[in-house]
């Protein structure tokens, strides 16, 4: 199984939001890309380094740096389940859940 985290940097790592919808998190990064860079003035350096593309995207505006990340992770699925405990099987359960809602 396969999931997609982005995480993002400014003034400190923001919290990641992990989907099993690439496209999702792609656009999520590329709409906050966009409104960072809403409205702003950039000195040509800045603009040479800042970019948007499939898995990554940087702003840079006066000098401070904006930064997203999509990972791609491939998590092991259980192939028997009946062989996990009943607590493993509620906590994997639990985190699958988890990961499918779309906030």
């Amino acid at each position: 199984m396969t999931v997609y985290v982005l995480c993002s940097y400014s003034d400190g790592l923001n919290d990641p939001v992990i989907s099993m919808d690439y496209q999702d998190l792609y656009k999520r990064m590329e709409k906050s890309y966009r409104m960072t860079l809403d409205h702003v003035s950039q000195t040509e350096e800045e603009q040479e380094n800042t970019y948007l593309s499939g898995f990554s995207a940087r702003a840079v505006i006066h000098g401070d740096w904006t930064c997203w990340s999509i990972t791609e992770l491939d998590l092991p699925v259980p192939s028997d389940k009946s062989k996990m405990t009943d607590l493993k099987l509620n906590i994997w359960n639990e985190w699958l859940c988890e990961t499918q809602q779309k906030p």
